[in-house]
């Protein structure tokens, strides 16, 4: 019965239990420790986490006013801009306005100029024909009288 296998078996068997305790304590103390290293990063993890969604809904936030700010920015600006052009129209139209009121006014100017200049061309032909026509039926005394009769005539007509 006490083979020496047998004794093998058995010392072993003893070994084992004998040791087993000792391991088992060693084992379960390094899995613990394990454990609680898990643990601590885990929790580590979900705090880094909680911070990483705060920090993502006040991004969330900020990008939500910064769009809001541009819109408004951009709707201003239009605003603005709609302005100036209306402006700027305005001013281009009375501009256009006041040098078509100067061009007509200078037409006109010139118009009676002409008329004036045209009248007294007319004035001075009509008494160089009528000049002419009398020297050659009129005496001199009847010239010279009709002749100061018609500028005086003559002056009234050009004012």
């Amino acid at each position: 019965m006490f083979t020496e296998s047998n004794v093998v078996a058995i010392a072993s068997i003893l070994f084992v239990v004998a040791l087993y305790k000792p391991i088992k304590k060693f084992v379960l103390s390094f899995l613990d420790e394990k454990i609680q290293e898990a643990i601590k990063e885990i929790e580590h993890a979900r705090n880094l986490r909680v911070e990483a969604e705060q920090y993502l809904e006040e991004s969330k936030k900020k990008l939500a006013e910064a769009e809001k700010t541009a819109v408004e920015i951009i709707e201003k600006a239009n605003e603005r801009s709609q302005f100036i052009i209306s402006d700027i129209e305005n001013q281009l139209k009375a501009i256009s306005d006041r040098k078509l009121e100067d061009s007509l006014a200078r037409i006109a100017q010139q118009e009676q100029q002409i008329i004036s200049e045209l009248k007294a061309q007319t004035v001075e032909l009509t008494i160089k024909y009528v000049e002419e026509s009398l020297i050659s039926e009129l005496s001199k005394d009847a010239q010279m009288s009709l002749i100061d009769n018609s500028l005086k005539k003559a002056a009234k007509m050009v004012n």
